[in-house]
């Protein structure tokens, strides 16, 4: 049976970069998404996706197998492997790719698909996952498995696909941990967001917080809650 699914991209209203030293941050789902096909096959894990004006296939073992070093679509056997080894067996499967979710534009593109991919093997393979829950495995995809920049955030608020206040408390082993509040709007807002031409450097940024966040600021943090107690 053919499975369907898909996640929008996000947009943060407060706290960008906060799971990095704890805070706050306000989410909301974008109206751009980026959705999964998946269909049955006889061998194998396949994918095709047209992303950023680009046709892109690739073929991998269903359990995944090796790695690419590079491309968009290597997050498709990372994923497979990341279920495998939770104990979720993908089946073979054709994953189709598709969306209006522009990449590359600080709205976690790539976060959306990875979800996309994940939950869609998943269901294939007739395991449901919670949103929590995905968004966990799709940070072991992106960060422990590809390495790529970020954190948790994104995950979260793709996943949970509704406006979302998300605090973030620093845990013992340097990395913080969410509390999620799902938020209801009271009225109808409406956001123009906009895209600029230039890129941003998300590992610099990224590395930036994380080596302040070790450092001053977290000290200071921490300064500051010993006073208030």
């Amino acid at each position: 049976m053919a499975v369907v699914v898909r996640y929008p991209g996000r947009l943060c209203l407060l706290g960008e970069h906060c799971e990095w030293a704890g805070g706050a941050s306000l989410v909301i789902p974008l109206s751009q998404s980026l959705a999964v096909h998946v269909e049955p096959a006889r061998t194998g894990l396949s994918a095709s996706a047209a992303l950023g004006g680009e046709l892109l296939h690739g073929r991998w073992p269903v359990d995944g197998g090796p790695i690419p070093d590079s491309g968009a679509l290597r997050l498709v056997p990372a994923a497979a492997s990341v279920l495998a080894e939770h104990g979720i067996h993908p089946r073979p499967c054709r994953l189709r790719i598709e969306g209006d979710l522009p990449p590359g534009r600080g709205f976690a593109s790539s976060t959306a698909t990875c979800l996309g991919v994940l939950d869609g093997l998943a269901r294939h393979a007739g395991v449901s996952l919670s949103p929590l829950r995905l968004a966990e495995l799709a940070c072991e995809v992106e960060h422990g498995r590809l390495g790529a920049a970020g954190g948790r955030l994104d995950a979260l608020a793709c996943a949970l696909a509704r406006p979302a206040w998300i605090r973030w408390f620093p845990g013992p082993d340097s990395e913080c941990r969410p509390v999620v509040r799902r938020l209801r709007a009271g009225a109808t807002l409406h956001f123009v967001v906009a895209c600029i031409p230039r890129p941003r450097d998300t590992q610099a940024i990224v590395r930036t917080l994380r080596h302040a966040a070790g450092g001053d600021l977290r000290d200071a943090l921490q300064a500051e809650r010993v006073r208030r107690v």
